[in-house]
């Protein structure tokens, strides 16, 4: 509370200033007040000038004696602390805790970039701190705003983003979900180091199954694109199970091939050559397109007289293989580009003798990639 007591004489008059003691009462001024000098009416008194008025002089009073600046209005005991070299809150202290100083921040790792979440206010830059509060790691002096980006799954330049691929050296991984090592090319992730449950490939048609992939052994007639190529094998087949010859072939000769079911690698009807005599021939000709090339497979069995009676087979009138003799059942593949080609199965036979039962089979022909024209 601030007291302040004007008097209505001179101070002369009603009693002594400064260290001396109160005068005593007079008929001018019978009831002195006491207080102390302020002059700055701040309403914190001088403690080096205790005085005693009356009446209603111009001179206040306050009922404190706790300025420690009776000439500055701004320095009290209830003034604000700010940044100018002064005491302003009368506390001794200089500039501390004050109202509007700047912040400073931890820096821990010595980096020159302060830690956000360790702020100090002070009027004077402290030791270990900065003005910067952009450090996003401080206790790791190569992780702040502008350090190079390393692979090394930290944010190390401070922009929100590990390992930023715009700054780095990446490879494409895809998901792996069937672990098959193909990738399904839908999950695209670039990374400068290896995703785990991923793969740098991306040629899996079915990320959910482990059989289909690029690498698969094609299986016909099963209607699955087995080795992702676009294609079933059986774009074109025959297995002869219709026990007769499918219409697609051209019997280029006086004796026919047909089919039967005293032979057979799968099921129970094979393709074989029409009877012929001595110096005789027999052929089975197929014609099929093959957009982007693909191959014919087809399973063969001769039984006839070795080195002299035939099995021949023809890609565009070019010879790819000949049997003689006694063969079992064998797989024969050759691989085609991309266009129309024709395949010719010849059964021939010598001048003279016969062996075995003078016959050859073909059976379960697939096309990769054919189709009729």
């Amino acid at each position: 509370m601030r007291l302040m007591v004007f008097a209505a004489c001179l101070l002369a008059a009603c009693g002594p200033t400064g260290d001396s003691a109160p005068a005593a009462p007079s008929s001018d001024c019978p009831e002195p007040v006491s207080g102390w000098r302020d002059a700055d009416h701040d309403g914190f008194g001088d403690p080096n000038d205790p005085l005693d008025v009356c009446g209603d002089l111009a001179d206040a009073l306050a009922d404190n004696s706790d300025d420690c600046d009776d000439q500055n209005v701004s320095a009290h005991p209830d003034a604000d602390e700010r940044c100018n070299l002064f005491d302003d809150d009368c506390d001794g202290a200089i500039d501390e805790d004050a109202v509007g100083a700047p912040l400073w921040y931890a820096d821990v790792d010595g980096d020159g970039f302060g830690d956000h979440d360790a702020p100090l206010p002070a009027c004077a830059w402290p030791d270990g701190y900065v003005p910067d509060a952009t450090d996003c790691d401080d206790v790791a002096p190569t992780t702040h705003p502008g350090a190079a980006e390393q692979c090394d799954s930290v944010d190390n330049d401070c922009n929100d983003v590990v390992d930023d691929t715009d700054q780095l050296p990446v490879d494409p991984y895809f998901p792996d979900v069937d672990g098959d090592g193909y990738g399904d090319p839908a999950g695209l992730v670039e990374s400068c180091q290896p995703v785990p449950g991923h793969v740098t490939n991306d040629g899996d048609c079915d990320d959910a199954e482990g059989a289909v992939n690029p690498g698969a052994l094609e299986v016909c007639g099963d209607g699955v694109d087995s080795n992702c190529d676009a294609r079933d094998c059986d774009d074109w087949s025959d297995d002869f199970e219709a026990a007769a010859i499918d219409p697609l072939y051209d019997n280029v000769s006086a004796s026919p091939w047909r089919a039967t079911n005293t032979q057979a690698h799968a099921g129970a009807y094979s393709g074989t050559n029409g009877d012929i005599g001595d110096s005789g021939r027999t052929a089975l000709e197929l014609t099929l397109d093959f957009a982007d090339g693909g191959d014919l497979t087809f399973w063969y069995k001769v039984d006839s007289e070795s080195s002299y009676d035939y099995l021949k087979f023809y890609v565009d009138g070019s010879q790819k293989g000949s049997w003689s003799g006694s063969v079992g059942w064998t797989e024969h593949t050759t691989a085609v580009t991309a266009g129309s080609h024709t395949f010719k199965w010849e059964y021939s036979k010598d001048g003279s003798v016969s062996s075995g039962a003078d016959s050859a089979w073909i059976d379960d022909v697939y096309a990769t990639g054919g189709s009729p024209p």
